[in-house]
């Protein structure tokens, strides 16, 4: 790292774009940086930035109440396969889409390595009169090197395990 390093990824939202992390969120700062979700020119993302003299790890675990029962995608979304709306792409049962990552202020091109991202949101699952809800699944799991700076487009997947009746 040389200076201040920057980290941005995307964000869980339903298929109109609202975002499903709670506010309170941007407060919980994981060892050595600060948070904030922040607009970009391809929506909100979180955002992660250090002025440490390493980048430590990332990890952050959250879980909320969800009111609603509806697909969740991590988000922005670039594309879909067949230009699909994002509100028919979320009625697929499994899919690839392509998101976008945020890097920059990270390790001059001598020291180059691999950043990774692995990256996972699950939501739905609840529970309504021993049924149970689908859940939803949007995955990033990929490595960007370290001398890259920008934006990024990244593969995300998307899938969706059914729900139903509960045994007694």
């Amino acid at each position: 790292m040389n200076g201040t390093a920057t980290v941005m990824i995307p964000v869980p939202a339903n298929a109109e774009g609202e975002l499903v992390i709670f506010e309170a969120f941007s407060v919980r700062q994981p060892a050595g940086w600060r948070t904030a979700i922040r607009e970009t020119q391809y929506g909100k993302m979180l955002a992660f930035t250090t002025a440490e003299g390493y980048a430590p790890d990332i990890f952050v675990s959250s879980s909320e109440f969800e009111a609603k029962e509806e697909p969740r995608l991590l988000v922005p979304v670039l594309a879909t396969p067949d230009n699909a709306s994002v509100a028919e792409f979320t009625r697929l049962s499994n899919g690839t889409y392509t998101t976008v990552v945020f890097l920059d202020g990270f390790v001059p091109p001598e020291n180059a390595t691999a950043i990774s991202f692995d990256l996972s949101y699950w939501g739905g699952g609840g529970r309504k009169h021993l049924v149970k809800g689908d859940i939803w699944a949007a995955t990033v799991d990929t490595a960007v090197p370290s001398t890259t700076s920008g934006f990024v487009p990244v593969p995300a997947d998307y899938y969706v395990t059914a729900g139903g009746i509960m045994p007694l």
